[in-house]
């Protein structure tokens, strides 16, 4: 995936639109780099990451990967 540059924390919409977009499993690294995050927002995205998983949207495949 190309590195976009400080696009600010999206919204879940588009987030589950670039993680359906990667091929395979994807960092929390990965996705922060995608949408320029850093500090409180790549906290958020964190969050909101885990909100995905718990209603089932995404699934983790490892520690830090998700799918």
């Amino acid at each position: 995936m190309p590195v976009k540059k400080a696009l600010g924390l999206p919204d879940k919409a588009t987030l589950l639109t670039y993680l359906n977009a990667a091929k395979g499993a994807i960092g929390h690294r990965e996705v922060a780099l995608a949408f320029g995050l850093k500090g409180d927002d790549r906290r958020a995205m964190k969050a909101m990451l885990a909100e995905l998983t718990a209603e089932g949207a995404i699934a983790k495949t490892g520690r830090k990967e998700i799918a």
